[in-house]
């Protein structure tokens, strides 16, 4: 909300518009909260795929961890 607030600030000292200026800056805040809310879900994804393939590499150090116990390597 800041950032939207300042481009707007700066754009009206800028004389453009007082419409054009709320306009501009409620579009930058808007693309700064969604592009926010897009990177929570992908933060939230990559941590589920490297949760599954952190287990998968466990059940496979296991798997050889058995393996080389069970003859006496």
């Amino acid at each position: 909300i800041m950032l939207g607030g300042l481009i707007f600030l700066a754009l009206w000292i800028m004389v453009f518009s007082l419409v054009t200026s709320l306009l501009i800056g409620a579009g930058c805040c808007v693309a700064v909260v969604a592009a926010s809310s897009v990177s929570d879900l992908v933060e939230t994804l990559l941590d589920a795929v490297a949760s599954v393939i952190f287990g998968i590499l466990a059940i496979i150090g296991a798997i050889f961890a058995a393996f080389f116990t069970l003859f006496d390597f």
